[in-house]
């Protein structure tokens, strides 16, 4: 029996264990740029049949076909149940609303919020603006309230809300943002909701200057930049007939002059009776500067 090395060498065998190397047969000149095209063999270095051949080749095939089947099954099952988180999601969102059809804006906020994160977990749940200005609502109203509130309800921690203060940038003097909402909310006040008043009135603080890297500033002078500020001057305005009060100007002053408060107490009355309030008088309390 002859067998074939894969050099190209070929030996016989001859008895049982003595086999004689034979020399390579001679190459081709011509063909010795020839393409060499590799056969299978099995294990003892012979030519598979082609029936074998013939049969490898047709199981890949299947397995390649059974295996852009099993994609295909895949793809359409994630798409069936995308397909069916969007229905739940979409008939909890319609029962939602029949639930709170009667129910006033921030009910409908507060009930919103404890349907769709309470599930979730604490680390996980993000709220919108609408929900953060809600409870901030609540935790003005009373802060050693708002914790043990949030304990029994789903409600944004404090420092989350703290942290929304921050983005807010109040300047000293006029707040013309707040002006500009008044007046939208003004334009829907009967005549006698809209009669007013103008408080206004100085609180003592710990003179200090700080830095505000955001802006490059040092703060903590008074509005002339003169003198550092050991007061606060406030002024509100303050509903008569019905219950609202909204702070609309702020100064830091320090020993603040008549002619300076003159000036700064018309400054804001124009701006209020430009919103459409009617103010009928000026409080404040017994200060000489008064």
């Amino acid at each position: 029996m002859k067998y074939t090395y894969e050099d190209g060498g070929k030996f016989d065998e001859v008895g049982s264990s003595e086999r004689v190397l034979l020399v390579p047969e001679p190459v081709n000149q011509e063909s010795s740029h020839a393409v060499f095209k590799p056969s299978l063999r099995g294990p003892l270095g012979r030519e598979l049949p082609s029936l074998w051949l013939n049969k490898l080749r047709t199981t890949k095939r299947q397995i390649k076909t059974l295996q852009s089947n099993l994609m295909r099954t895949k793809n359409k099952n994630a798409n069936l149940e995308t397909r069916l988180a969007s229905a739940e999601k979409f008939t909890k969102d319609i029962l939602f609303k029949k639930l709170t059809n009667n129910l006033t804006v921030a009910a409908k906020i507060f009930t919103k919020m404890q349907y769709t994160q309470t599930s979730k977990k604490p680390s996980g749940r993000r709220f919108s603006l609408q929900e953060k200005v809600l409870s901030h609502s609540l935790y003005k109203k009373s802060p050693r309230c708002y914790p043990p509130l949030a304990k029994y309800f789903t409600l944004p921690s404090s420092k989350s809300l703290k942290r929304l203060l921050t983005k807010i940038e109040v300047e000293p003097g006029l707040n013309k943002c707040i002006f500009i909402k008044i007046k939208n909310t003004v334009n829907k006040l009967c005549p006698e909701d809209r009669l007013c008043s103008v408080i206004f009135d100085e609180m003592s603080i710990s003179p200090q200057i700080h830095y505000n890297a955001a802006k490059d500033q040092l703060r903590g002078f008074t509005f002339d930049d003169k003198k550092i500020a050991d007061h606060v001057l406030v002024f509100m305005v303050k509903g008569l007939r019905k219950k609202y009060k909204q702070p609309v100007a702020s100064y830091f002053t320090n020993s603040i002059k008549k002619a300076e408060l003159k000036k700064i107490l018309q400054d804001v009355v124009k701006y209020v009776q430009s919103t459409g309030l009617k103010q009928i008088c000026t409080v404040c309390d017994r200060s000489t500067v008064n």
